[in-house]
């Protein structure tokens, strides 16, 4: 904004004005240095950058009158008010942080880190042809009665300095499940840890889960019948119901053409198998399988 008030003797020039909430704020300012144009005495109030406008506000030490029109002292200390206002919200913004998420996705989704958290607060449906994408570092807590359901594409790849958290929203409510629901898509979770929740489920869908923690889970940790898979190289654990067994990888209806893939994974501390194969072909290599409470393979 250019000056547009006159120079009037003895007071400083008049930069801007403006409207907010119906109190007028009016700033001053010393065209060249305080001392040329500022009686003895005037020292800054305060400093503040708003949109490139550097906007400085004088008093004098003595009496505001005496350097100030009329009603300019009130007009400081609204503006004093409205900076406090301004930095209270922004507190609490940032105490809320995160984002909100439920119900169908209605095109591709990604998820980035400097969003976290990310809640899920009811079930969250990617549905056929749309992808989610889950960047790395990225936190995503659901609500007890939430699942994430997949028809479309789940793209879930963390790195290993920044890997993905898949946990409870509510500290000791465990949430639902990751279900891949007759998604042909190549859906991957790669460098994540899943924790608090009923299991991981993939009902003819095509999935890899490579380098990921599952632990503590309130079911079967990995449930697959039909489609593709390949585990590997994950750490499955405290794998346990209260009322009945669970398994930390069950495998159902898996053909000769298609045999799940089950390499170099670590897993033990199940209540029930550690491994349970039914009507399948799998190939198993390189697994370390211990504290099973029932068999470690199953056939």
């Amino acid at each position: 904004m250019g000056n547009y008030a006159q120079k009037t003797r003895n007071q400083p020039l008049v930069l801007f004005e403006v409207l907010d909430n119906g109190f007028k704020k009016t700033t001053y300012i010393c065209k060249q240095t305080t001392r040329q144009l500022c009686p003895k005495g005037v020292r800054v109030l305060f400093q503040v950058l708003d949109d490139g406008l550097k906007k400085i506000a004088y008093r004098c030490k003595q009496t505001i009158c005496q350097l100030y029109p009329k009603g300019v002292l009130a007009n400081i200390l609204w503006v004093f008010f409205i900076v406090i206002i301004a930095l209270t919200t922004t507190h609490y913004a940032t105490a809320q942080s995160g984002k909100d998420w439920g119900g169908e996705l209605s095109q591709d989704t990604i998820f980035l880190s400097e969003d976290n958290p990310h809640r899920i607060n009811e079930n969250l449906i990617v549905p056929e042809g749309m992808t989610l994408t889950i960047m790395p570092g990225t936190e995503v807590r659901f609500s007890n009665t939430a699942s994430l359901i997949v028809r479309g594409k789940l793209l879930a790849e963390g790195t290993p300095t920044q890997t993905l958290h898949f946990t409870w929203r509510d500290t000791g409510d465990y949430w639902r499940e990751i279900i891949f629901d007759e998604s042909t898509s190549l859906n991957r979770i790669t460098y994540a840890e899943i924790e608090y929740m009923m299991g991981i489920e993939s009902q003819d869908s095509n999935l890899t889960l490579q380098n990921s923690i599952i632990h503590d889970t309130d079911g079967d940790a990995v449930r697959c019948d039909g489609g593709t898979i390949i585990l590997q190289r994950n750490q499955i654990y405290n794998v346990m119901h209260k009322d009945h067994g669970c398994e930390g990888i069950q495998i159902n209806k898996m053909p000769i053409e298609r045999p799940a893939l089950i390499l170099d994974n670590y897993i033990h501390h199940i209540n029930d198998d550690c491994v349970d194969i039914n009507d399948s072909t799998v190939i198993m290599e390189r697994n370390i399988i211990h504290g099973c409470g029932d068999k470690g393979i199953s056939i």
